[in-house]
């Protein structure tokens, strides 16, 4: 500090002469916008509120268990999720051309993901999650190669690339993933559906969803067994099916989310009650209206900063250059130019599940949601 004195003479000597008309050369600069903000989503809503009942809302447990990740909450993250900043949710959208799948070993499934274009995201990876049903007379491990080709079953999914006209033209179909699966396990399947959901956002008009087959590993002929969950069965009850019905997992970015280099955390001193610094505020998303379409969480940690920024500012508030001149100007001519304003100077963001109002359950990182910590600036 001691070496910035002469300098600092000087330029408040130069700076109190400075009219009151110039004032604004003394004002800290607007912060950078970044679009990636919350009042985005606000307006959205607040255009197209969501109608939404609560009793059927259903988030995959694979959406609940990033979420929780995010948080750093029990589970690890899914990798996909670390080169993106939203993850959504998709749930095969019924038509009556579902009566032509009769069979549990070959169905279509469709997707609609209009919204993601409409955000005008980039897609960084798509996954289909198939629930399965376990095989009780399954062998594991296998005895013999009898055993082995037995109790595998193989899934391929093809995107639709074009549909068919009876009498006229067939169907063309694109094979994208082949996975084998043992019937001795009920853990979900994940298959990679990329190229398919990147074509449907590239032409929309073209998205006839995917074909899915199951067939066995010897033979390859249809399954005889239900194992891969493609379809609900005549008796199955909603809240069991809501947990075994196929699921599209989308990874997206906007890239807006990247955050503002951070700066050093202000210590905390226990006897400046009054100067700059962190104060608690809990923001209850219930209070403000907002849990009609945020599903979690219900609030949040929001905090705030408050407080003097007293002269001479010492370093553990964390001031800028220029903060560090407008207190010196504002202590020898109070008149001139107002003191630095205790503001945040380190967010942290967190991560919201919400419902769009076409029903798609939605996890997206929003950043600059907390203060970590404050500074005079």
């Amino acid at each position: 500090m001691r070496a910035w004195l002469p300098l600092l003479a000087v330029l408040a000597t130069l700076l109190i002469r400075v009219s009151v008309a110039n004032q604004n050369l003394f004002t800290d600069p607007l912060p950078e916008t970044d679009d990636n903000n919350i009042l985005t989503l606000l307006n959205k809503m607040k255009k197209n509120p969501p109608k939404i009942d609560r009793s059927k809302i259903v988030i995959p447990d694979e959406l609940w268990e990033q979420y929780l990740a995010r948080n750093k909450q029990k589970f690890r993250p899914n990798p996909l999720a670390k080169v993106a900043d939203t993850v959504r949710s998709f749930t095969h959208k019924e038509s009556k051309i579902d009566d032509r799948f009769p069979h549990h070993h070959r169905y279509r499934l469709y997707f609609d993901v209009k919204s993601i274009s409409d955000d005008g995201e980039k897609l960084k990876a798509a996954e289909l999650k198939l629930a399965r049903d376990a095989i009780s007379d399954a062998t594991w491990p296998p005895t013999s190669s009898r055993h082995r080709n037995r109790d595998r079953y193989q899934v391929l999914v093809y995107d639709i690339m074009r549909l068919g006209i009876k009498g006229v033209r067939s169907p063309h179909y694109w094979l994208i993933e082949n996975r084998t699966v043992w019937l001795n396990t009920t853990e979900k399947v994940s298959l990679d559906v990329s190229p398919a959901v990147d074509r449907w956002l590239s032409a929309p008009n073209r998205n006839y969803g995917l074909l899915i087959e199951v067939r066995t590993a010897e033979h390859l002929k249809p399954a005889p067994r239900h194992h891969v969950r493609l379809r609900r069965s005549t008796d199955e009850q909603d809240h069991v099916w809501r947990h075994k019905q196929p699921v599209l997992m989308t990874y997206t970015d906007d890239g807006k989310h990247k955050s503002r280099p951070k700066r050093g955390r202000p210590s905390r001193r226990k006897n400046h009650n009054e100067s700059c610094s962190r104060h608690p505020l809990y923001v209850d998303f219930g209070d403000v209206g907002w849990s009609d379409w945020i599903v979690a969480p219900s609030g949040y940690d929001a905090f705030y900063c408050h407080g003097n920024c007293p002269f001479p500012l010492a370093d553990h508030f964390n001031s800028t250059n220029h903060a560090v001149v407008q207190t010196m100007v504002n202590a020898q001519n109070p008149g001139k130019v107002p003191k630095a304003c205790c503001v945040p100077v380190e967010l942290e963001g967190i991560a919201m599940l919400y419902v769009t109002d076409k029903n798609t359950v939605v996890l997206k990182n929003y950043q600059d949601m907390t203060v970590v910590g404050c500074g005079c600036r």
